[in-house]
């Protein structure tokens, strides 16, 4: 488990620049919201303040890598939002690893044909808190649930396990409600469909 703090708000660590690189989160401590976190080799037990005094939510979360934010003002005040990152550091997941099934082209060129290669994958699950994650291409919202945000070179798929989730396609700008044992790919290339059940192995 690896954490990037925000610029002046990280522990003093020898021959680190705070803001500026990666170090081990090997024990509890704080993490300040802009905080960006690697938890693609750990789970990271997160607590976090809510709109209520002395109550905080809770989530386990693993892979991906992704920065941390909370709302502080508005309807959606208290909400955690967990965004995945791309390229954010030598390495990281990044989209420009995305070619097209037969023409080679990169994602950024074209993205018509794209291949449903995993850049990363982001797990959550929470009792009944306020989380949020985003992808490139939609963002998940839970209501007390298990699920999964997939950001593949052909769209964000959302993957629910248990509960329910709302997911906000952001290229159709429409909310798909997505229930347990179903997924719904906001697409990269073309409108996006309903949910689909997810197959058994």
């Amino acid at each position: 488990m690896l954490i990037k703090f925000p610029a002046g708000k990280g522990p003093h660590v020898a021959g680190v620049v705070k803001g500026k690189g990666f170090i081990p989160l090997t024990q509890a401590r704080q993490v300040p919201v802009g905080s960006q976190i690697d938890a693609r080799r750990g789970t990271l037990n997160l607590v976090v303040a809510t709109t209520k005094k002395r109550h905080t939510n809770s989530a386990r979360l693993s892979g991906g890598v992704f920065s941390l934010a909370q709302r502080k003002s508005g309807p959606s005040k208290g909400l955690s939002t967990l965004a995945l990152l791309e390229n954010a550091f030598s390495g990281a997941p990044s989209y420009s690893s995305c070619t097209t099934k037969k023409t080679g082209k990169s994602v950024l060129a074209s993205i018509a044909k794209l291949s449903p290669k995993v850049l990363q994958t982001l797990s959550v699950s929470d009792n009944k808190g306020k989380f949020r994650t985003t992808g490139r291409y939609s963002a998940a919202t839970e209501r007390g649930t298990f699920w999964e945000t997939e950001d593949r070179c052909d769209g964000t798929l959302t993957i629910v396990k248990r509960g329910t989730v709302n997911v906000d396609d952001f290229k159709t700008r429409k909310t798909i409600i997505v229930r347990a044992g179903h997924s719904f790919l906001a697409s990269a290339a073309i409108a996006s469909g309903k949910p689909t059940k997810k197959k058994k192995k």
